[in-house]
């Protein structure tokens, strides 16, 4: 259970105990008025006042328990369109893996990004060879050891995405953001990273060569410094 379901399961769980309290105290408060109303007794006053307090606490509960109500049909018809939304997303993912032409994927991965269903899919091994995924949101997407040479992903959000062992050679990630993301062993040969964003990335064991554009528009030496990129300072990423 995420944090956020933990969050909505506490406050429904709150929201009813709190109507069922108001009720217990509306239910005892009317009762007990009734009881001393039936005799000659001097706390007539505080009749009165428990049987408006016995109404006040039953409408509150009441309105309670419906509110609640609606907002749990709500949530469940969320839930249902969150299920719905992943089944159409596992199934799409499934076709671009079987298909076997670039027209096939392309047209695959734009009903998939034009449906916001690229951002957490699961596309281990997929060929997306020459793909053109420009301005694609592929954030925590699982591209482990993907085929991606070539591709064109400028502007691409690939935020937190598995790109381990990924196949990048001539792929175009200019003004990418690549923060989190786990490029480790990723073949980064002739790969365009001009103005990417590479904070806090894994960069472990990439292939590098003097082909490929750093994030600051120069080329890839031997002597690099990649930690500049991975690991801004709070006043450098500010001032990016």
């Amino acid at each position: 259970m995420n944090k956020r379901s933990a969050i909505e399961k506490n406050l429904k769980v709150l929201g009813l105990r709190i109507a069922f309290g108001l009720a217990v105290v509306g239910g005892i408060s009317g009762g007990w008025s009734f009881f001393i109303s039936g005799r000659d007794s001097p706390l007539q006053w505080w009749v009165s006042w428990l049987q408006d307090v016995a109404t006040e606490m039953l409408g509150a509960a009441v309105t309670i328990l419906l509110v609640e109500l609606v907002i749990y049909q709500k949530r469940d018809e969320a839930s249902r369109l969150d299920q719905e939304r992943m089944r159409r997303r596992d199934q799409l993912a499934d076709q671009l893996k079987q298909a076997r032409s670039l027209e096939r994927r392309q047209k695959i991965l734009s009903r998939m990004k034009q449906q916001d269903l690229l951002a957490g899919a699961w596309l281990f091994e997929v060929d997306l060879q020459k793909a053109d995924l420009q301005k694609c949101n592929c954030q925590e997407t699982d591209l482990f050891e993907a085929n991606l040479t070539a591709a064109i992903l400028r502007e691409a959000d690939l935020t937190d995405t598995n790109l381990r062992r990924a196949k990048l050679r001539y792929a175009d990630l200019s003004s990418a953001n690549l923060e989190g993301a786990d490029l480790s062993e990723a073949d980064l040969r002739a790969t365009n990273l001009s103005e990417a964003i590479l904070q806090d990335a894994d960069l472990s064991n990439a292939k590098f060569d003097q082909t490929t554009r750093l994030p600051n528009g120069e080329l890839w030496t031997s002597s690099a410094d990649l930690s500049q990129f991975t690991q801004l300072s709070e006043q450098g990423a500010k001032s990016q």
